[in-house]
């Protein structure tokens, strides 16, 4: 049997699901070094690593030209994204977009780029 849900509650959905997974759970943010970087380790309750946050500030050549734009990532844990393949029945690449959405209304912070772990 299938069921129809929309986006709005598939959404829901997931949020719900990782609200629930990182209740208690704890986000580790490194320091920005001088040139902007940052990095985010997320845990969930149980301690377990699931995705980092990369952030690579705006890079400047020695006479203080722009080299390259600020750029942001998250690498999701392989073992989360099966965990919602596998009970949503999405490819890859969806599930990844529903995570990096997840992770921009959670932290306000827009991602460019998203990727697996293993």
């Amino acid at each position: 049997m299938r069921y129809v849900i929309s986006e709005s509650q598939l959404f829901d959905l997931v949020e719900n699901f990782m609200s629930e997974r990182m209740k208690g759970g704890k986000v580790n943010k490194g320091e920005t070094t001088q040139f902007g970087t940052t990095r985010w380790d997320l845990y969930d309750k149980d301690g377990k690593w699931i995705m980092y946050y990369y952030h690579t500030g705006q890079q400047h050549h020695a006479d203080g030209s722009k080299a390259e734009d600020e750029w942001t990532s998250v690498s999701i844990d392989e073992k989360l994204v099966t965990l919602f393949r596998r009970n949503l029945r999405f490819r890859e690449s969806k599930v990844m977009d529903l995570m990096a959405d997840w992770f921009t209304k959670t932290f306000g912070l827009d991602v460019d780029d998203v990727s697996v772990t293993k």
